[in-house]
């Protein structure tokens, strides 16, 4: 790894643990890491299948109301079970209602 590589990882890592650190700036990020994840996680929790344009789609049509489908059970069940998997759809999903 060259030095300049090093010194961007090295800081990257700093700046993740300071990151994890602080109460108030982890949740920030969190929730940014929520946010950005949205619609994929939805996508994936409710569509069984994907094709090409189903974003611009979603974004017409309120899917939620007329699209919600039987996902595959194991990707559920990998959300609900996998610790990490929950807590993103849990906290998603909270701030929805």
């Amino acid at each position: 790894m060259l030095s300049y590589d090093k010194s961007i990882f090295s800081n990257r890592i700093d700046h993740l643990n300071k990151v994890l650190s602080d109460d108030v700036a982890f949740k920030k990020s969190w929730d940014e890491f929520c946010a950005d994840k949205e619609k994929e996680i939805l996508y994936n929790q409710f569509f069984p299948f994907q094709f090409k344009g189903m974003s611009r789609l979603a974004q017409l049509i309120p899917w939620q109301k007329v699209f919600i489908q039987k996902a595959s059970l194991i990707q559920r069940l990998n959300r609900i079970r996998c610790e990490s998997h929950r807590e993103l759809l849990l906290n998603i999903l909270k701030n929805k209602c």
